[in-house]
């Protein structure tokens, strides 16, 4: 994790967590002849809890000499900007700042204080929302430039070590608040897995993250071998936009021939994510579509994200970008905009699909479920893919499409509206995107745009009676 002479960057909360990691360095940096400096960011959440955190941060760094940036911003504002959760833009923003202070000091590594009960937290929460393998080992180590050093360590032994050595620490209320997810697995469910299923769950959930680390490791090397026995490509500047990327990829048949099934879903979905320059957008549905050319008669082909094609030639299969003026309506058939058969064949435009309330609504690889709930008084939480209405402001029949002209959301209690299309330009949302957000409208006005933000129009108040909670729930995908 660490090499003599390397300058290092903390992110220092004055939690329990960081403050243990801040004693750990302190005491190992001279003797294995490291450095390190402390960041504090203030989320502008929790008022005067807030500023005692900000200020025992920089009183710790003073008493041990050890230099402290102090960053205040309103995260607040920042998600509701971007349409985030708290708990998301709160990462993103210490993400950013932790980066900027790295390069700004010529930093070598960033220090987090995950531990191993973050570990098994962050499995269960991954499973939960169909996650592969990938997200089962997304804790790592050492990933790039940050190093997580007490990942081995559990919070009980974090808890030992900071009374056996007096060190003191800051509690944030806000962690014993279950409306957020992670504080709920932390606080109520993997406490009952360790009480009444098995005492050493975070033990092997945690064992569970490194083994699934080692196989995704060795898919990703073996995905590496078939990519370089099994293809051919051509570097196409004007058809890629982008000298680094291959213009196309020809698979040869060899690779479906003898290579199991898992290397030849993985090798293609990462030749298709090379030639599109991307991978957010290729999901199962493409991968399946591409192996089925497989066997089938050449010139067969099909249409992808990204403006790419994938068409079945004489010696296998292959993945192209097409150049801007071969772009057509059928080489976009790969967007959400467009129905495709299990072939990824095009079958025709797309149609709204009415909101089944309560119940559930199946769109694509997404699954709309909706609960109709009295209004308790309780606070609503912040979640970017789950939203709560006030039933009884929406007039109009509900349906899940995707955008038209035409479309607007309104984005302030006041009744502003913004165009969506316009919305969609301010999120930097990039344009071949735009077209494959699934929305929940009522006539013209967009309601919610699931991951980006929801309108202003129905939001729940004191006056609300009835509340309708829609959550969009992304069916299980192993990539």
């Amino acid at each position: 994790m660490i090499d003599p002479g390397d300058r290092l960057i903390l992110g220092l909360s004055g939690g329990r967590d960081s403050v243990c990691l801040f004693h750990v360095l302190e005491r190992l940096g001279p003797e294995m002849g490291f450095s390190f400096t402390a960041v504090h960011v203030n989320h502008g959440i929790r008022g005067e809890e807030a500023l005692r955190d900000e200020e025992f941060a920089d009183a710790l760094c003073r008493k041990y000499g050890i230099p402290i940036r102090i960053v205040r911003a309103s995260v607040p504002e920042l998600a509701a900007e971007r349409g985030l959760s708290l708990e998301e833009a709160g990462r993103l923003l210490r993400r950013r700042v932790l980066e900027e202070e790295c390069s700004g000091r010529g930093a070598q590594k960033i220090a987090l204080a995950h531990h191993k009960n973050d570990v098994a937290e962050t499995v269960l929460f991954n499973m939960a929302r169909g996650s592969g393998i990938g997200g089962l080992s997304s804790l790592r180590p050492v990933r790039g430039p940050y190093i997580r050093p007490l990942l081995g360590v559990t919070r009980d032994e974090i808890d030992r070590f900071l009374k056996e050595n007096g060190y003191p620490f800051v509690e944030d209320s806000s962690n014993g608040d279950v409306s957020y997810s992670r504080n709920r697995i932390r606080n109520d469910i993997l406490p009952m897995f360790t009480g009444f299923v098995n005492v050493r769950t975070v033990d092997h959930l945690a064992g569970l993250s490194e083994t699934s680390a080692k196989i995704a490791d060795f898919l990703t090397a073996e995905t590496g071998r078939c990519i370089s026995g099994y293809t051919d490509r051509t570097i196409e500047p004007c058809a890629a936009g982008n000298s680094d990327l291959p213009g196309e990829v020809l698979i040869s048949d060899a690779l479906f021939e003898k290579e199991s099934e898992i290397l030849r879903e993985l090798t293609v979905r990462e030749i298709a994510g090379q030639v599109a320059g991307s991978l957010s957008d290729i999901d199962r549905r493409h991968v399946t579509a591409i192996l089925g050319l497989y066997g089938r008669k050449e010139g067969k082909r099909i249409c992808l994200p990204y403006n790419m094609e994938a068409r079945r030639v004489g010696e296998g299969i292959l993945i192209r970008k097409l150049p801007e003026n071969e772009k057509t309506e059928s080489a976009c058939a790969g967007h959400a905009s467009q129905k495709t058969d299990k072939d990824g064949e095009k079958k025709g435009n797309d149609v709204p699909v009415l909101l089944e309330i309560p119940g559930m609504t199946y769109d694509r690889e997404i699954c709309f479920r909706c609960v109709l709930e009295p209004n308790r008084g309780e606070p609503i939480p912040q979640n970017m893919y789950t939203k709560w209405f006030d039933y009884d402001k929406i007039k109009r029949i509900l349906e899940i499409r995707r955008r038209k002209q035409g479309d607007y959301i309104v984005i302030s209690p006041s009744g502003n509206r913004k165009k969506f299309s316009d919305f969609l330009i301010d999120r930097k949302v990039p344009r071949m995107r735009r077209d494959e957000i699934p929305l929940i409208c009522a006539g013209s006005e967009v309601l919610w745009a699931p991951g980006l933000r929801s309108g202003e129009s129905c939001r729940v108040d004191e006056e609300t009676k009835t509340i309708l909670k829609i959550s969009a729930e992304f069916m299980t995908t192993c990539f």
